[in-house]
């Protein structure tokens, strides 16, 4: 039905690890939204990953999360959001 090309991707056993981020900073200009990823336990933190993707790739990600969640409510209930408990600047944080 699709004639979109299938692409393998190859991921590398160090890649494989999971890291656990508790903290996601967002910000943006006019060609990127750059998304870093932290691991913060006060007083101290850690950034995990850090990644800049275009307005575009932004808005399918804002969708497929939306999704996913959508999906885990329907499967183990709604999300309760709790406050963030530290302040890291003002950028976008989230």
């Amino acid at each position: 039905m699709s004639d979109q090309q299938q692409i393998q991707i190859k991921v590398p056993d160090e890649k494989l690890a999971l890291n656990y981020s508790n903290y996601i900073r967002v910000a943006h200009s006019a060609e990127e939204f750059v998304l870093e990823l932290l691991s913060v336990y006060p007083p101290q933190g850690s950034m995990i990953a850090r990644a800049a993707i275009s307005p575009a790739h932004a808005k399918r990600l804002l969708k497929v999360l939306s999704e996913n969640i959508e999906s885990y409510e329907k499967q183990f209930g709604v999300i309760k959001e709790m406050p963030i408990p530290f302040n890291l600047g003002n950028m976008g944080q989230k």
